[in-house]
């Protein structure tokens, strides 16, 4: 299953290197879809898919929610210096509850 949701991620993003074929809300939509997804494994106990699908996430949109979903990543899987480094620049209530969850886990 990993290999072929990296197989589809491939190429969706050739697909966003036509910008006459993909539209912002077809993009967004791809987005969220990923964000389920890391949901999904984070709930399945899967840790290094979701941190692996996390960091795309993150590195494709920097907010806040995909920050907090790579910090849940690391957090769950017992990298709790490495949720910190993600959380960091962050400064809303959820980064600020997770970041001190790392911090006494530390």
């Amino acid at each position: 299953r990993f290999r072929s949701f990296a197989a589809v991620l491939c190429a969706f993003r050739s697909l966003c290197a036509m910008p006459s074929l993909v539209t912002q809300d077809s993009s967004s939509q791809a987005l969220d879809f990923v964000a389920q997804l890391v949901q999904r494994y984070l709930a399945d106990h899967q840790y290094d898919s979701a941190t692996f699908l996390a960091e795309r996430l993150l590195a494709e949109e920097p907010i806040s929610e995909h920050a907090h979903l790579l910090a849940q990543s690391h957090l769950y899987a017992g990298r709790h210096a490495a949720a910190l480094a993600v959380l960091e620049p962050y400064t809303d209530l959820r980064a600020r509850y997770l970041s001190a969850q790392a911090a006494f886990r530390l």
